[in-house]
């Protein structure tokens, strides 16, 4: 049986760190459980949040504004937006998550085989802003005109 969005945010207000874990873990949540997860002190919730990639848009927004540690770990996201992974190094992040942005991007194939040759190049992890690059590829190799 499936819980009640009200359980759910029981668990995160009075639920023991493990249940708060495993919520964060989760990819079937509704988006205010996300978000009220979001909001914890607890660094394995957090951190277990910017990994989880159902995690919400939103909830990554917020959580890239908070500390360095979590801001830049919810960057790396492979769902984050694209102007949050703009904003973080190439070499860190996943294949996964350079493919979702490239897609995102909607990038030619000769965009995607160049960008790809830069990431493979790239310091792991580090490197230059994800943005930099795709500016720097779609400038160098434009994409169709509509």
């Amino acid at each position: 049986m499936r819980e009640s969005e009200r359980s759910l945010h029981e668990r995160v207000a009075s639920g023991s760190r493990d249940d708060r874990w495993d919520l964060a873990g989760r990819e079937d949540l509704p988006e205010s459980v996300y978000g009220a997860l979001a909001e914890s002190h607890d660094l394995g919730v957090l951190a277990s949040l910017t990994q989880n990639v159902a995690t919400p848009h939103t909830v990554l927004r917020h959580l890239a504004a908070r500390t360095h540690e979590i801001g830049e770990r919810a960057k790396l996201n492979p769902s984050a937006p694209i102007d949050l992974k703009d904003d973080s190094p190439l070499g860190s992040h996943s294949y996964d998550s350079v493919a979702k942005y490239l897609e995102a991007r909607s990038a030619t194939a000769d965009q995607r085989r160049e960008f790809l040759k830069r990431y493979e190049r790239s310091p792991h992890p580090g490197g230059d802003r994800l943005g930099d690059v795709w500016c720097d590829v779609s400038t160098t190799i434009p994409g169709k005109r509509a």
